[in-house]
């Protein structure tokens, strides 16, 4: 299959694996299923309209212009003393967030397209000034909320693993991140209201939302 060609597909969960799952409400018929059952595409007509427009058609999606943004400072980041909450946005879900002196970022992105290919697919905005893995501070956790392309970069977890001293991902996705090499040891798995107490005063809670997930063609 095509999808066996390239690591960047990441890898489904084995039979073995499907079945730690049956405890989960959530899983059934070897799927995970959301609350509300949800028509994504009613006929392949629409579906490639879909893909036409979304290639083809802009319609204002893209700025015309770049974004004007604040460099990131390491030296500053790592001296915010520790009462203090601040927030790093660095584009579309990836947040830096530090919390009782604690760095989280979630769903981290960095690649020039959000695709298994680097020819095609969407491509980031254009900013003026962009984080590199070198500007990155150490992190405490990673949050990961599922495995689209957009939300999970294969290139950039395998970058930053050597600074992450921890993961937290949905059921399903921890797959994707030992088959790229990273320590089971360092990956926390969760269903739906699922929480963990990460710092002193800080607890993560993982709940429910209407998506889908899957990282096919």
């Amino acid at each position: 299959m095509l999808t066996s060609c390239s690591p960047i597909f990441g890898k489904s969960p084995s039979e073995e694996r499907q079945g730690m799952y049956s405890d989960s409400p959530q899983f059934k018929d070897g799927k995970f299923h959301n609350k509300s059952e949800t028509k994504i595409v009613s006929s392949w007509g629409k579906m490639f309209g879909i893909i036409w427009d979304t290639a083809f058609n802009n319609n204002q999606t893209v700025p015309l212009k770049t974004f004007l943004v604040s460099e990131f400072s390491r030296s500053s980041w790592d001296s915010i003393p520790k009462n203090q909450l601040a927030v790093a946005w660095l584009g579309h879900s990836s947040i830096l967030i530090k919390i009782s002196g604690k760095t989280i970022l979630t769903d981290p992105v960095f690649s020039e397209r959000v695709s298994p290919y680097t020819f095609i697919g969407p491509k980031h905005f254009a900013y003026e000034k962009r984080m590199s893995v070198g500007d990155m501070p150490e992190i405490d956790a990673v949050i990961i909320s599922h495995d689209h392309y957009d939300h999970l970069d294969y290139d950039l977890i395998k970058e930053i693993n050597s600074k992450v001293k921890h993961f937290y991902v949905p059921l399903g996705v921890e797959s994707h991140l030992e088959y790229w090499g990273i320590n089971k040891e360092k990956i926390s798995v969760a269903d739906w209201w699922d929480e963990f107490n990460f710092a002193s005063n800080v607890k993560l809670a993982f709940v429910p939302s209407q998506h889908f997930s899957g990282r096919g063609l």
